[in-house]
């Protein structure tokens, strides 16, 4: 969905001061930036992975390890 700049703007300004310290926790954690545009856009904590996933430079794999059950 494209949004308009100005709705960009609105999203970006509800941010609270505990979810910019979650994204930039992301960001440090991950080794990764966030776009204003990739911020606006992620409506849903599954968007926010996806985008996570898609700007790793070498995912190991798309499932959480601590998922993966040994031998």
């Amino acid at each position: 969905m494209f949004l308009l700049k100005g709705d960009k703007l609105l999203r970006l300004e509800q941010f609270g001061e505990d979810t910019t310290e979650l994204v930039l926790t992301i960001e440090e954690s991950f080794g990764i930036e966030f776009t204003t545009d990739d911020l606006a856009q992620a409506k849903t904590v599954g968007e926010l992975s996806s985008c996570i996933v898609g700007k790793l430079r070498n995912p190991v794999s798309r499932q959480c390890l601590g998922a993966i059950e040994d031998g």
